[in-house]
């Protein structure tokens, strides 16, 4: 039972993920710039309440920028 939660936990965060991407999408010319410079970071965190036995919150996602110095590598 529990496998079957946790597959469907993750099958919804992953959908989120995807769905936050995609709404990149309605900014083409800014989601491809930055892209292609690397300007920024996307990370995704269990926050201090999905890692509780059998909570149903999620994850964190935090985009930051990446320094002017370092986009280009």
């Amino acid at each position: 039972m529990n496998k079957s939660k946790t597959s469907i936990f993750l099958i919804l965060s992953a959908s989120l993920v995807i769905f936050s991407l995609g709404s990149l999408s309605a900014y083409p010319l800014a989601a491809r710039a930055a892209c292609s410079q690397k300007d920024f970071t996307l990370t995704i965190s269990p926050t201090s309440t999905s890692l509780t036995r059998g909570s149903t919150d999620g994850f964190r996602i935090t985009i930051a920028s990446v320094p002017a110095t370092s986009a280009g590598e």
